[in-house]
């Protein structure tokens, strides 16, 4: 075989080698436009991971979701999980990042680090993603998000805020209303202090008074719609009450009591809700009781 022939066939064998890298390379490898398809209407399980925090558990009961951390097990709050699974279950990717696990850790789509969820239909699991580090462009004004699926080494880019819409904790799906009434439907609200009652009530004419003296209508009613609604932010899972309420408010056979925190501040109980909430002198508790004193 002469030189020719040589050279002809490292050719020919050369040629088969880029072509096996290139255009014959596994479909498992390609660039994955979806990172996940799946009908977020048949999850029924979902766990949730973030660093330093105890696993969240999302469980549909029926027609019904429940929230665990291991310790306390709450219903969920209503539609905090149909926009956090529907945005789950089609996430388009922007491009391939990095295929190498190396790179992880950069990303912050570790074990440790990575926003770990996984998400189960009948037991079985649809999906695990690893969502790391965010990105904001303050000139386009517009977020760049990092993940990857757990039993995969890709890291995508994808475009929004999935970095910090996913991150959500056990107390995120927990009710943190205090009151749920209609604003139209209080026609009083009675103060109790050790100084004594006093009433903020809707007159005939459809202004209010304060112990029966006229007020300023209009923040008196905003002052009502705001109790109406009133939120949360910070649960406080081990206060136990050891002593009379500072102050009471009551709306018909609704409460909201606050007591002194021995930690400072302010706990506050309401009877629609189970749970306490703190708040210093400018949070909840000035909404439910220092606004009253503006009036």
């Amino acid at each position: 075989m002469n030189n020719k022939t040589l050279g002809l066939i490292f050719f020919v064998l050369l040629g088969l080698l880029i072509a096996k890298k290139t255009i014959l390379k596994p479909t498992n490898r390609s660039f994955k436009q979806e990172l996940t398809s799946f009908d977020s209407a048949a999850v029924d399980k979902v766990t949730i991971q973030l660093e330093g925090a105890p696993m969240t558990t999302l469980t549909k009961k029926g027609e019904q979701w429940e929230a665990s951390n291991g310790s306390i097990t709450v219903p969920a709050k209503e539609g905090s999980i149909s926009g956090f699974l529907t945005e789950l279950s089609n996430i388009k990717t922007k491009q391939l990042v990095s295929r190498s696990a190396d790179k992880w850790l950069e990303y912050e789509v570790d074990e440790r680090k990575g926003k770990r969820i996984d998400l189960y239909a009948g037991g079985k699991k649809l999906a695990g993603l690893n969502i790391g580090r965010f990105n904001f462009n303050q000139q386009t004004r517009s977020g760049l998000s990092y993940a990857r699926l757990s039993d995969e080494n890709d890291i995508y880019a994808i475009d929004g805020f999935l970095a910090m819409s996913a991150a959500k904790d056990f107390n995120s799906f927990r009710n943190n209303q205090l009151f749920n009434i209609e604003a139209r439907n209080i026609e009083a609200v009675t103060l109790e202090t050790e100084a004594g009652v006093q009433s903020l009530s809707k007159a005939i004419d459809g202004g209010w008074l304060k112990n029966q003296t006229g007020v300023d209508s209009t923040a008196a009613a905003r002052y009502v719609t705001s109790l109406s609604s009133l939120t949360g932010a910070k649960f406080n899972d081990n206060f136990s009450v050891s002593g009379a309420a500072l102050k009471t408010l009551k709306m018909g056979s609704a409460t909201l009591a606050a007591y002194a925190n021995p930690a400072g501040g302010f706990t506050l109980k309401s009877s629609q809700n189970d749970a306490y909430f703190d708040s210093d002198s400018t949070g909840i508790f000035k909404k439910a009781f220092l606004d009253w004193e503006e009036l």
